[in-house]
């Protein structure tokens, strides 16, 4: 998926490089830079959206945090943790801006388009590539939903495991009715659309990984630190 998207960036920033440079300039048509500058209202305004869409971009992908965890089992120390935390935000994040980056230099008709992206890659890309594209971007979502199934599933049999006293947790029968009922209901939201569930539900599931997740984790953390690292909090808070 990274190739195709290093792909589309040379696209992008070749042709639209190369036609957003004039033939000749009238000094005319010359304006002002003054005049391209936001007002101080504008301005304030221009950076709210940014950190509100900012901050929703965040917790909406928090939703993966809870399913991944086995993958940080073989941190030993909090610079190792730090580190790579820092690896994984830039990974997340470098396409993301690369992609904000190539909608620059498109034409203002880019925000009338339901799907930029698709828009972009038909305007500046070789036809075959938007196909090429399609089928990655089906293949890499099929692997993510397999592994954020697969890492439900596993979640629900610990807190069984835990709750049973080292029971088995769910049985070939439970499990394939629950992994259905989950493409059932994947399968269900499907209907609204891809620009609804972008448009509302992107933000609804972004408030609710925030306070039902992102929250909770950050007050805990809060007062893991300050109890003190390596102390049970149960313990403190006992005073045992």
């Amino acid at each position: 998926m990274y190739l195709l998207f290093i792909a589309y960036f040379y696209f992008v920033f070749d042709n639209a490089a190369t036609a957003a440079i004039p033939s000749a300039i009238n000094p005319s048509d010359v304006t002002s830079a003054d005049s391209f500058s936001p007002a101080s209202s504008e301005k304030s305004s221009l950076l709210l959206n940014a950190l509100k869409s900012g901050a929703l971009y965040a917790f909406y992908n928090s939703s993966v945090v809870p399913v991944l965890l086995y993958a940080i089992r073989g941190l030993k120390s909090t610079t190792e943790t730090a580190l790579c935390a820092a690896f994984t935000a830039l990974v997340v994040t470098l396409p993301a801006l690369l992609l904000h980056s190539s909608f620059m230099l498109a034409p203002p008709e880019l925000l009338e388009q339901s799907i930029p992206v698709y828009w972009m890659i038909e305007r500046y890309a070789p036809t075959l590539f938007l196909s090429i594209f399609v089928v990655v971007l089906l293949g890499t979502l099929i692997q993510t939903g397999a592994g954020l199934i697969q890492g439900f599933v596993e979640r629900i049999e610990a807190a069984l495991a835990v709750k049973d006293d080292g029971g088995k947790g769910l049985s070939v029968t439970q499990r394939t009715v629950l992994i259905i009922g989950v493409l059932t209901v994947s399968a269900a939201f499907s209907f609204l659309g891809i620009v609804a569930l972008i448009g509302k539900g992107y933000s609804l599931l972004a408030l609710g990984f925030g306070l039902v997740y992102v929250l909770p984790l950050l007050l805990r953390g809060v007062q893991y630190f300050w109890v003190g690292e390596g102390k049970d909090l149960s313990s403190q808070q006992t005073g045992t």
